[in-house]
Parts: C-alpha cells; sequence; structure tokens
C-alpha cells in the first residue's frame, strides 16, 4: 500500500516538473506575436524592421548590385539572419516547398500569406516587401519574437 502511494506522489513530482518545463521552453505560449514597442528599428536595403534587444549585437553585411537592383544584404545575429534580395531566394523557396522533411507553416501578416519552413532544429521565412524579396532564417521553431519581427517589416515599410 505504501508503495502503491509513493509510486503516485513520484509520478506527480514528475508531472509538475514537465509542465513547469514546458512552460519554461514557450511550449504553453499562446502563439501570439511579442510585444516589439521597445524593440530597436535596424534598417537594410532601405528595409526597415524591428529586432529585440538579444538580436542587437548584429553585422550588416552589404552585397552586390545586380541589373539594377541591390542584392545580398544580410543582417546577421548569433542564431538569427536576414537576407535581402538574395540571388538564391527563388531557389532555396522552391529547395523547401519541395522537401517533404520541412514542416510549413503559413502566417498571415493583414493579408499577405508567409511561407516558414523547420527542419533539424533550424527555421526560415520567406516574404516580399515592396517587391524586395526576404529570407528569415533562425535557430528553433516560430515563436513570438519571430513573428513580432516578421511582422515588424509589414508595419515598418507601409
Amino acid at each position: 500500500m505504501k508503495s502503491k502511494f509513493l509510486a503516485i506522489i513520484i509520478v506527480a513530482i514528475i508531472a509538475v516538473i514537465a509542465l513547469g518545463a514546458a512552460f519554461t521552453l514557450c511550449l504553453g505560449s499562446n502563439g501570439e506575436p511579442s510585444d516589439s514597442s521597445s524593440w530597436e528599428v535596424r534598417e537594410l536595403s532601405g528595409i526597415k524592421f524591428k529586432v529585440p534587444q538579444k538580436h542587437e549585437s548584429e553585422n550588416m553585411l552589404s552585397g552586390n548590385i545586380i541589373d539594377g537592383v541591390k542584392t545580398g544584404d544580410m543582417y546577421q545575429s548569433e542564431d538569427l539572419t536576414i537576407s535581402i534580395n538574395d540571388t538564391n531566394w527563388t531557389s532555396e523557396l522552391n529547395k523547401f516547398m519541395n522537401t517533404d522533411s520541412n514542416s510549413m507553416t503559413v502566417l498571415d501578416a493583414n493579408g499577405t500569406k508567409i511561407k516558414t519552413f523547420s527542419a533539424d532544429g533550424t527555421s526560415v521565412a520567406f516574404f516580399e516587401i515592396n517587391k524586395n524579396k526576404i529570407a528569415v532564417n533562425w535557430s528553433g521553431d516560430i515563436n513570438g519574437d519571430i513573428k513580432a519581427i516578421i511582422f515588424s517589416f509589414f508595419q515598418e515599410n507601409k
């Protein structure tokens, strides 16, 4: 009788620890974008976007001008890369769309459909702003911060 009671207590403790870990790892989030009102606005190739403080120490890399279009500009932080007009944008999008092992999610930014793909611990989103092709790559799955970064492109470049 005592061993059954002890087993129930141990299972309950493990369940509480598992729930706490799930919420700590944001598995219990409601999927809403984070509040980006205090985030720093960055600009790359004339395109504005916001980044949270953890992504503010960055490298901005300049690309080239090909056929009158500025290509290949990048914003890089430790686990976030934003590419504007990368010459491989279309081929990368097609590669992700045609790979069965990728998990695809579609976000809606005021009527614009944004395709995001996840595989092997990294994710990428593809979309266009004012005829500029944007790719956002990050470590992990989509979360509130990433949604807010992506949505900031649409808010800052109306």
